[in-house]
Order: structure tokens, then C-alpha cells, then sequence
């Protein structure tokens, strides 16, 4: 039960994300014949979902270049087809994965320029998109904008938690050091030859063993 509990928790959020990336490449497929649908080609827009949404599968491995890459395939995707990621919701969900992913980072500079560059790009779908949009483009901004404000305080407390334990871990091997050092001299004196004496005998010494 334990182990089938620890793979929930490792695993759930990649659930996630290959249940949007069917439902992505669903609804892309779906949308193709609507009025203000995505322009197509379908085989680009199959390839487009795809590559918004599998760099967060790799986002343990590269916690900075993973959001990064999501952000740079739906700003490439709507160079070609302006319509696909407005119209599809996954991209969005995509993007707003992204976007708390890089509010956790512990390098605050990353952390700014990874809800700038999310800024930037969703400017850009807004300014391709035929419809303009523009009240999508502010909902949009602020649900980033609110996702990113409450990753980056709840990374600051885990970096804060995270050095708590790392200076305790340190006291404590430091005690550790200091009794071992105490013990190493105690029994460096008790080395030494042991003598006694009494009223009837002189003094006798007998080493230590």
C-alpha cells in the first residue's frame, strides 16, 4: 500500500499530462471543421499539441528548460496556425503548468524571466490571433500572474524548510565530530601507566591495558 502510495505521488501529475495531451490532440482533430478553428494542417496541429505538451514530462530533469520549451512551442505553433491555440484549452492548462513550475525555481532570476517570457508569448498569441481577443489576453495574464504569485511564495518556503533541515543536519555532525574528538582524547590519557601507593608499600605503577 505504501509503494502503490509513493508512485501516486511521484506519478500524478504525469497522469495529468497524457490525459491532456489525448485531449488536446482530440479536440484538435474535433475543431478542424469549425468556423473559427484552427487553419491546419492537421498533421502540424497533431505535431504542435505534442511538443507543447510532452516537455513537461522532462521537467524534473530540466526545471528551468522544460516550461521553457512549452512557452517556445506555442509561440512557434501560432506562427503557423494563429487560431489553434486560442480555440484548444490544453495549451492553456499546458501554459499554466508551465508557468507554476517556474514560480517553485529556487533561482529567483529564472523564476522572473520564466513569467515574463509567459507574458510575452501570450502577447503574441493574442496580436496573431484574428479575433483579437483582447479580454482572453488580460484573463489570461492574470491567472498566470496569480499562479506564479502563489509558486514563487510557496518555493521560497521550501528553500527556507530546505535550509533549516541542511543547517540541523550540520549542527548535528558538528556535535557528532566534537564527541568523537572528545572521546579521541580521553582515551589518549587513560593510556598513561596507573600508580598507587599505601602507608605500608612505596608506590607502584602497573600499565594501562
Amino acid at each position: 500500500m505504501k509503494s502503490f502510495l509513493r508512485r501516486v505521488r511521484r506519478y500524478w501529475f504525469d497522469t495529468l499530462v497524457v490525459l491532456g495531451l489525448g485531449l488536446g490532440l482530440a479536440g484538435a482533430v474535433v475543431s478542424q471543421d469549425q468556423a473559427d478553428g484552427p487553419t491546419g494542417p492537421l498533421w502540424f496541429d497533431v505535431l504542435a499539441i505534442t511538443a507543447i505538451v510532452t516537455p513537461l514530462f522532462f521537467r524534473r530533469r530540466f526545471p528551468f528548460g522544460a516550461p521553457l520549451a512549452v512557452g517556445v512551442a506555442v509561440a512557434l505553433t501560432t506562427l503557423v496556425d494563429e487560431r489553434l491555440v486560442p480555440i484548444d484549452f490544453i495549451p492553456f492548462l499546458a501554459g499554466c503548468a508551465a508557468v507554476f513550475l517556474v514560480g517553485l525555481l529556487r533561482d529567483r532570476s529564472q523564476a522572473v524571466a520564466g513569467i515574463v517570457l509567459a507574458i510575452g508569448v501570450e502577447a503574441l498569441v493574442a496580436y496573431r490571433d484574428p479575433l483579437k481577443n483582447l479580454s482572453a489576453f488580460i484573463a489570461t495574464c492574470i491567472v498566470f500572474g496569480f499562479l506564479w504569485t502563489i509558486a514563487f511564495a510557496l518555493g521560497r518556503k521550501f528553500q527556507e524548510a530546505e535550509e533549516a533541515r541542511e543547517r540541523a543536519a550540520r549542527a548535528e555532525r558538528e556535535r557528532e565530530e566534537r564527541a568523537r574528538s572528545a572521546v579521541t582524547k580521553g582515551s589518549r590519557w587513560s593510556w598513561g601507566p596507573r600508580c598507587t601507593s599505601t602507608r605500608r608499600s612505596p608506590t607502584t605503577c602497573t600499565p594501562s591495558t
